[in-house]
């Protein structure tokens, strides 16, 4: 999926809102907006209307799109609700409901609990588990995934594939975060954002060396990467879980998961989220609270968490239907699950939207030889905390 870098779902929806159309829906009609890829949500929302009589008026985004969006009717028409990544729950203007703690299922898993907080307050329901990287490799072009950077580069000597061995969409932030793990640190820590600092500095020398030395391309954008990889003219691909049904129709067995190389010894860990349902401009307390419970109920259920996995691959949030999920999965799903618990919480403080943004100006200046690495991690502090100051000003 396609976050503040933009990162976490870059694939194009059937269905786009236009600049003129408003949220305004009837009293007995929910309007939702959701931030995901595949349209089989449509069927199980369908699914409710027939169960509850509650009609549902839904519009798709490309999670790129999603968020602009939002803020745009911030102030005029939001919709009843919509299905968010959880970091979305940090920004202000959206109005959204708190809800209470009885109104989660009691199985949602603790993690996926937590990426619906806010300042100790729940402003969503996890529904949607992942988004996390992985180390996608074709079988027939390696025999063992590489599980160090300098094995990597001794496999693309061998295989002699073209200028890279390897695609993700480089100079989106969200994929430059594990970067930044491996070298033990976080860019933001609690409310504390750090940025300047010796680890982030050696971060964007390596993460930039990378490119330097052929290793990828770094003008391969997220879709030249997928389009590479399923070509097979690339060995490895970093990529969501998102992508994992589409290149498992196109690759079928040749297709493998691993966790991501290793940088020094220190293993590189990716963000993780949960799309969450939220209730936006206090629809809770509204006219269609009944109805908007009850599609919460409707979409904790174990029948519709197992049916996220079934129809789109979704990891559930549900521990018991993720569970019988782990007993029964395939190896490559296996990883995805072993790298899901490993991963690192993406903070839901509205801070983190200005944290990606300072972080892509101070190492695209960086990466144009403008500055170095230590004027690069100044700019990139100087930016964030100017811009949360400004912000939090706006908010008030």
């Amino acid at each position: 999926m396609r976050l503040y870098c933009l990162p976490l779902l870059i694939i194009s929806m059937v269905t786009v809102l236009s600049s003129t159309h408003t949220f305004a829906a009837s009293k007995q009609t929910i309007s939702i907006v959701i931030g995901h890829e595949n349209t089989a949500l449509l069927d199980i929302l369908n699914t409710f209307t027939q169960q509850t009589g509650y009609e549902i008026n839904t519009r798709i985004f490309d999670n790129a799109d999603l968020k602009a969006q939002l803020l745009k009717h911030a102030n005029t028409d939001l919709p009843d609700v919509a299905l968010i990544p959880g970091d979305f729950l940090g920004l202000p203007y959206l109005q959204l409901s708190e809800i209470k703690p009885s109104v989660l299922n009691k199985n949602i898993g603790e993690r996926f609990k937590k990426s619906a907080m806010v300042d100790g307050k729940y402003l969503g329901i996890p529904i949607i588990a992942g988004n996390h990287l992985v180390l996608y490799y074709n079988k027939s072009m390696v025999t063992s995934p590489a599980t160090h950077w300098p094995e990597l580069r001794s496999q693309q000597q061998a295989i002699k594939q073209g200028n890279s061995i390897i695609a993700w969409s480089f100079n989106e932030m969200y994929w430059f975060i594990p970067t930044i793990t491996a070298m033990q640190t976080l860019p933001l820590i609690g409310e504390q954002i750090q940025l300047n600092t010796p680890e982030m500095q050696r971060a964007i020398q390596f993460y930039w060396n990378l490119a330097v030395t052929g290793v990828v391309d770094e003008q391969c954008d997220y879709q030249c990467g997928i389009d590479k990889f399923e070509r097979e003219q690339n060995a490895y691909l970093i990529s969501g879980f998102w992508s994992f049904r589409q290149l498992s129709t196109r690759l079928g067995s040749k297709l493998g998961i691993a966790p991501l190389p290793a940088i020094n010894g220190q293993p590189m860990r990716s963000y993780f989220t949960s799309h969450v349902l939220a209730f936006l401009n206090h629809s809770l307390t509204g006219n269609k609270r009944e109805a908007l419970l009850a599609l919460a109920n409707f979409m904790q259920t174990e029948e519709v968490q197992q049916a996220l996995w079934h129809q789109l691959n979704a990891l559930p949030v549900n521990s018991l239907v993720l569970n019988k999920i782990e007993m029964q999965a395939s190896s490559n799903v296996q990883v995805v699950i072993d790298l899901l618990n490993q991963s690192e919480p993406m903070p839901n403080n509205f801070k983190m939207a200005v944290v990606w943004e300072a972080i892509s100006i101070g190492f695209k200046r960086y990466a144009a030889g403008v500055i170095d690495a230590k004027q690069a991690t100044e700019l990139m502090q100087h930016l964030a905390e100017e811009s949360t100051q400004t912000t939090a000003s706006d908010a008030r």
